[in-house]
């Protein structure tokens, strides 16, 4: 429901811009999105209710997979939508280039500004606002009990934080090669392993910036003026 709630108010954020549409000419907008078919049931729903709220037609571009793979296309072409999801990575650098719209009006218009929003809030070097989140969340590990019973080794505590140090040493415990040796028994092959005691390849570059901090350094400094990539903490990270 947070997440739902969330994505709404961006929705709303993003699309009052348009004005009501009048009986006599029907406005009908783009709004692009991704996501799985919940994500997409909580969109469908938002913007119907939009619609019938500002009489507005919006039509859908679903995308499911190579999202920005086709934004990017679309940038290039000059065809984006009227409004929906933006890959981060791109924001700022359309932003500049005049294709995304400037927030600030809307902002003012409803007494916000950004501390008023979520931390994923888009802002240019110029200070305005260019997007906001649409579903800010954590990321969570997941143990299966079974290998932890099967190794003979203790589940990971549900109320005590675990330091870096600490699952490293854990998932040593659940890795095996094909001879049932751990990364730190002599003749260990890693070149064999047969089971993996931990996965952080998935949407790995999406949690680069919280292990950096987690060691005391970061991609850039707070004041944005410094990176530190190259500092002894981050290259330990990395």
């Amino acid at each position: 429901m947070k997440r739902f709630l969330v994505l709404l108010l961006s929705l709303l954020l993003v699309l009052c811009s348009f004005g009501a549409a009048s009986a006599e000419e029907p406005v009908t907008i783009t709004f692009s999105f991704w996501g799985d078919g919940f994500e997409k049931e909580a969109v469908e729903a938002t913007l119907s209710a939009f619609e019938e709220a500002t009489g507005i037609n919006v039509e859908l571009m679903y995308t499911p997979e190579d999202y920005a793979t086709k934004m990017v296309a679309m940038a290039a072409s000059n065809t984006l939508p009227d409004c929906g999801y933006c890959p981060e990575v791109n924001v700022i650098e359309w932003a500049m280039n005049g294709m995304i719209y400037n927030l600030n009006e809307m902002y003012t218009e409803y007494g916000l500004g950004v501390e008023d929003r979520m931390g994923q809030v888009f802002v240019g070097p110029d200070g305005d606002i260019y997007g906001t989140s649409v579903g800010g969340g954590a990321g969570m590990l997941f143990y299966n009990p079974d290998i932890f019973d099967e190794m003979g080794v203790e589940y990971p505590s549900a109320s005590e934080p675990m330091q870096w140090n600490d699952m490293i040493a854990l998932a040593k415990q659940l890795t095996v090669d094909e001879n049932g040796l751990h990364p730190d028994d002599e003749g260990f092959n890693p070149e064999a392993i047969v089971t993996y005691g931990i996965d952080l390849s998935q949407n790995g570059t999406m949690y680069i910036d919280a292990y950096l901090r987690s060691n005391g350094s970061g991609v850039v400094s707070e004041d944005g003026s410094t990176c530190l990539l190259n500092t002894p903490e981050s290259i330990e990270v990395i």
